[in-house]
């Protein structure tokens, strides 16, 4: 029997607001109280980490707590991120939800809780938020809890909901281990850079330090076409929104394209071949990526700064450096890395420090050697005849078969391939 389709709503006991409090601009310590960010539901995980303290005199009262099986969404975000649902594992009792994040309370005799949180991602559901998400900021998007009781989900018997869950959670459980892996492997790439480079906040190596605008021949972001969701095409010409930038790393999924008509109207943030892309807003902001050739021709939206390095600043060294712990720190701070609002503008960008290393270019040639006298190559050896037959082997293009003769003169044998084998 094929599932029914109903809403969120039908299959909720209800939905926990949480608080808007003043916060410190930094995380909690140990056994102080935080607040979670939106970023802390974001990616499909919850990140805990992701939190700013409270004043020691703040009263938490009721505010809702992240405890094991919760299942948090945000109902604030850029249009692309928002309604983001995730499941919590394990209890943070000195973790407050703030007015951005909300806790859904699932009906257990009508849903499966880890069903619904993948039910939540499912494409008609993000759709859904898509279309509902508004706002008068051009980075800031809200849904309602109307908007969440609303969204369309697929509800087959319970039984079917743990037997889908129990597989996704398997998956989930192999692109864990291979996202740990590339961690690992991202951290010995940085650790590599600082043996070369040096931190690149604290200038270990006394390099000189210019401002990334006099450094680059662009800098700028784009905007959304007019009709939001509805604008955009099966194919043409990419548009590259934050979802698509992740650190170290272009994300091909949900790539939007648009016309050449909409395209025009965005001909001032054209990206090229090695062009650095970082966010600039929401909880994705300061995350960096070069954009790669196959996108190309391709335009950013509002959420994406181009970062088109001149001669004397190598692209990929540029990245690399953004991707450093320290210069990170520095760009969410940049941005104001709160539990509200998220943003690095163009100017503040522009007076981002960055060190230059010595050029090649600058450093004095060796002294010429004189020249010596060409030596002839040595000849190869011609193949033995079975040898030249290793390729159509190996191919599949040797035909027939090979038998031993004697060799003359009684001294072995040899192998021979008849002649109409060899293709």
């Amino acid at each position: 029997m094929p599932p029914s389709l109903t809403t969120v709503g039908s299959v909720l006991r209800g939905i926990v607001s949480g608080k808007s409090v003043q916060t410190l601009e930094r995380p909690a310590q140990d056994n102080e109280l935080g607040i979670l960010k939106v970023s802390a539901v974001t990616w499909g995980s919850f990140r805990p980490n992701e939190n700013k303290a409270l004043p020691p005199s703040y009263d938490p009262k009721d505010c809702p707590r992240p405890m094991n099986g919760d299942i948090l969404i945000s109902r604030a975000n850029t249009r692309e991120l928002v309604g983001a649902p995730v499941m919590v594992h394990g209890d943070y009792p000195h973790l407050l939800l703030s007015d951005k994040l909300l806790k859904l309370l699932p009906d257990e005799s009508a849903v499966d809780a880890r069903y619904l949180v993948r039910a939540l991602r499912s494409p008609s559901a993000s759709a859904h938020f898509f279309q509902c998400a508004g706002g008068s900021s051009g980075s800031m998007t809200n849904i309602t809890q109307s908007d969440i009781r609303s969204a369309p989900i697929y509800l087959p018997s319970l039984e079917e909901q743990r037997r889908i869950a129990a597989i996704l959670d398997q998956a989930e459980t192999l692109r864990t281990q291979r996202r740990t892996a590339l961690t690992l492997l991202d951290s010995l790439t940085q650790s590599l850079f600082l043996d070369m480079f040096g931190d690149p906040v604290a200038n270990p190596k006394g390099w000189q330090l210019e401002k990334l605008g006099k450094l680059t021949s662009k800098m700028g972001s784009g905007s959304t076409p007019s009709g939001g969701d509805a604008a955009y095409k099966t194919e043409g010409i990419s548009l590259i929104r934050s979802l698509n930038v992740h650190d170290g790393n272009f994300k091909y999924k949900n790539l939007a394209y648009i016309d050449e008509v909409q395209a025009a109207k965005l001909s001032n943030v054209q990206v090229a071949e090695g062009d650095v892309l970082l966010n600039i807003t929401g909880a994705s902001v300061a995350r960096v990526c070069r954009a790669p050739a196959d996108v190309l021709p391709a335009r950013v939206n509002q959420h994406v700064m181009i970062v088109r390095p001149k001669a004397a600043l190598n692209g990929v060294f540029l990245e690399r450096m953004l991707l450093s712990e320290t210069m990170k720190r520095a760009l969410l701070q940049i941005g104001g890395a709160g539990a509200t609002r998220e943003a690095i503008t163009k100017a503040q960008a522009e007076e981002l420090l960055v060190p230059l290393p010595p050029s090649p270019s600058n450093k004095p040639s060796p002294p010429a050697s004189p020249p010596s006298k060409p030596s002839k190559p040595p000849t190869a050896a011609p193949w033995p005849r079975w040898m030249r037959c290793l390729p159509r082997c190996s191919s599949g293009r040797l035909r027939g078969s090979c038998e031993e003769r004697p060799r003359p003169g009684g001294k072995g044998k040899s192998l021979n391939f008849p002649m109409d084998s060899m293709t």
